[in-house]
């Protein structure tokens, strides 16, 4: 998955982690620090969790080997998906549009799936691209996502972590409880009915 138009919107701004941990520093340099264990935090989050957290277009390349050249159902690897605005079939080593008017997506809030009408993938197409709108904002699973982003940044920073040291290891119990109880689950790649 590769983000595309934009960045990645910030999920906890410092102002609202400082309220939330009734932080009393103040100062240029630790606004700094905590902007960026905040963003090493929502990162963290985010893969571990498979939820994006806010809207952001992205892109998503799958090679179409044996099974997946047959299937008509892919499942995307990342919940919620918002909505399809790109579908290209790699032939030749080209990117070339495909019709979108020929595949759907379902499901897009739980088990997100990319659904192609049969004869879809025709022209000897080796890989298939995706761009999407994923993420999202304001649900119950991205209030207990930021939750957990606010109890890693708080540890880290407290913890006096690099944030080029920081990995998925180095998280409390709870908040790998919260990032549990969100996460997705993608239940297959491929399927051909």
């Amino acid at each position: 998955m590769r983000v595309i138009g934009g960045g990645v919107p910030e999920a906890v701004s410092v102002s609202a982690f400082k309220r939330a941990t009734h932080f009393s520093g103040g100062d240029q340099d630790d606004d700094l620090s905590l902007a960026a264990y905040l963003a090493a935090a929502q990162e963290v989050v985010e893969t571990a969790s498979r939820r994006p957290i806010g809207a952001r277009s992205v892109r998503f390349e799958v090679p179409l080997n044996g099974e997946g050249a047959q299937a008509l159902r892919w499942w995307f690897p990342v919940a919620p998906v918002e909505a399809l605005t790109k579908v290209q079939g790699l032939v030749d080593g080209t990117w070339q549009d495909l019709d979108r008017t020929s595949v759907r997506l379902e499901f897009g809030y739980d088990e997100p799936q990319f659904v192609m009408s049969s004869g879809f993938l025709s022209a000897g197409e080796t890989a298939l691209a995706v761009e999407a709108t994923v993420g999202a904002d304001g649900d119950a699973r991205t209030a207990a996502l930021k939750q957990a982003v606010i109890l890693i940044a708080k540890s880290w920073f407290e913890a006096g972590i690099s944030v080029g040291e920081v990995s998925e290891a180095e998280m409390s119990f709870g908040a790998r409880a919260l990032i549990r109880q969100a996460r997705y689950k993608r239940p297959c790649i491929w399927r051909s009915v």
